[in-house]
């Protein structure tokens, strides 16, 4: 499964959001739906391009060597920081922790099960200035 997780902060004040909390949510998830888009934008045409000019496992060695800077071009397009994380990594550091291994769970179980997935957005514990 492959999911595009964007980081983006957001303080909450209560339970029940104001109009000015939602209006502020509902920014940061247009926002990430942007972000998403440009990444997705940027690894699906080289991926495409690769399959088209090459094939299937030159597509994927690509993919392998070249994923990291597909995704650095995605952060500087969007201006903000993307990475790939997954609960089964070939590079170590691309495992999951913490909030995002939870989030690739409850996509994972909305899969197996049949379920819409929907976008999750996260208060960022680390910097509450955000």
């Amino acid at each position: 499964m492959s999911v595009v997780l964007v980081s983006i902060g957001l303080q909450y004040c209560s339970t029940q959001p104001d109009a000015e909390e939602k209006a502020k949510r509902d920014a940061y998830m247009i926002e990430g739906a942007d972000v998403i888009s440009i990444a997705q934008g940027v690894l699906g045409s080289q991926l495409s391009k690769q399959l088209r000019d090459s094939g299937a496992i030159h597509a994927l060695n690509y993919c392998n060597i070249n994923a990291l800077s597909l995704t650095d071009s995605a952060a500087r397009i969007s201006g903000k920081r993307v990475y790939r994380r997954t609960l089964k990594p070939r590079n170590l550091e691309n495992m999951a922790k913490g909030m995002e291994k939870n989030a690739l769970k409850v996509f994972d179980y909305a899969l197996e099960h049949g379920e819409d997935m929907h976008p999750l957005l996260h208060r960022n514990e680390l910097d509450p200035s955000i």
